[in-house]
C-alpha cells in the first residue's frame, strides 16, 4: 500500500498557503460571476452570499461523486488549475472590478477590515486539533491514496465524514492543507453580509462590536477544519433568508432556504436538529404565504 503524508501530496510551505489562498480567490470570483449572470434573490448581498453557498456546496457533491469513481489525483491537479488561471484571464474586466470592490470595502470599513484580516491570518496557521489531523483531513489524503472512496471500516472516525471532507479534499487536491480553515474564515463574510442585510450600512458600528466581543470563540473555530462555524453561519444566513420570505415571499426565496437548510444538515450530524427547526419554519411560513405546494 502506498502510504501518503500532507507532505507528499500538497505543496511545500509557503506554496500551499499561496495555493490555498488562490483557491479561495477563484471561489469569490466565480460566486460574484455567478451572482451577476443569475439574480436569486434581489438584495445584492444575499443573492451574492446564495451564490457563494450553492457554489461550494455544489463542489462538495461533485468532488463526492468522483471520489466514488475514481481519479488520478494528479491529472486532477493539472485541471483545476488550468481552470483557475484561464478563468480569471477571460473575465479580466470582472477581475479588474472585484479588485475595486475589495479595495473600496477596506478603505471605508477600515476597523472590521484590520479584524478580518487577523482572522485570515489566523486561518493559514497549521491545523494542530486532533480532529483535523485525524479524519477532517485524513479521509481526503486517504481518498487521494487509493484513488477512490473506500469503506474504512477499520477506521472509527470515517463514519463521520460529511460534505466537509469533500471541501478539505478540494483543497488537498489542489495542493493546499489550509483551504479548510479558509472557508471557515469564509464564514465571517456570510455572518457579516448576512447582518448588513438585515442592519443596513447605518449599523455598522453594531457588526464592528459583534466581531470584537465574539473574537475569542471565532478564533478557536477558524483555527480548525471541521465546519462548525460554516454551520453556524448557513443557519444564521437560512433565518435572514426566512425573514426575507416572511415579509416578501418568492419562490427563489424559498428554494434558497431548503438548498442552504440541506447543505447544512450534510456538514455535521449535529447541525440535524436546527435543520428540522428550519424546515418546520420553511414549512409554517409556506403555509401562511400560500407558497407550501
Amino acid at each position: 500500500m502506498n502510504f501518503l503524508s500532507l507532505n507528499n501530496i500538497s505543496f511545500n510551505y509557503p506554496f500551499d498557503l499561496i495555493a490555498g489562498i488562490f483557491l479561495f480567490l477563484i471561489l469569490i470570483f466565480s460566486s460574484l460571476l455567478i451572482s451577476k449572470k443569475i439574480i436569486l434573490i434581489n438584495d445584492i448581498y444575499l443573492n451574492y452570499l446564495s451564490s457563494f453557498v450553492i457554489l461550494i456546496s455544489s463542489l462538495s457533491i461533485v468532488f463526492y461523486l468522483i471520489s466514488l469513481i475514481g481519479f488520478n489525483y494528479n491529472s486532477l491537479r493539472f485541471f483545476l488549475w488550468s481552470i483557475s488561471i484561464i478563468l480569471p484571464i477571460f473575465y479580466f474586466n470582472e477581475v479588474k472590478e472585484l479588485i475595486i470592490i475589495v479595495y473600496k470595502f477596506l478603505r471605508n470599513n477600515s476597523f472590521i477590515s484590520l479584524i478580518f484580516l487577523s482572522f485570515f491570518f489566523i486561518s493559514l496557521l497549521p491545523s494542530l486539533d486532533a480532529d483535523t489531523l485525524d479524519y477532517h483531513l485524513g479521509i481526503g489524503l486517504d481518498i487521494i491514496r487509493e484513488g477512490k472512496l473506500n469503506n474504512r471500516q477499520d477506521w472509527l472516525h470515517f463514519r463521520l465524514a460529511g460534505a466537509g471532507e469533500y471541501i478539505n479534499l478540494i483543497g488537498l487536491i489542489f495542493g493546499s492543507k489550509n483551504f479548510g480553515q479558509i472557508i471557515q474564515f469564509s464564514s465571517l463574510l456570510i455572518l457579516f453580509f448576512s447582518l448588513k442585510s438585515v442592519l443596513g450600512n447605518k449599523n455598522q458600528n453594531k457588526i464592528f462590536y459583534y466581531l470584537i466581543f465574539s473574537s475569542p470563540i471565532l478564533i478557536i473555530l477558524i483555527f480548525s477544519q471541521k465546519y462548525q462555524l460554516l454551520g453556524s453561519s448557513l443557519i444564521f444566513f437560512s433565518f435572514v433568508l426566512l425573514h426575507k420570505f416572511s415579509t416578501n415571499p418568492k419562490r427563489n426565496t424559498l428554494t434558497l432556504i431548503i438548498f442552504s437548510t440541506l447543505f447544512l444538515t450534510t456538514l455535521k450530524h449535529s447541525f440535524i436538529i436546527p435543520g428540522l427547526i428550519l424546515l418546520i419554519l420553511t414549512l409554517y411560513f409556506s403555509k401562511i404565504k400560500n407558497h407550501l405546494i
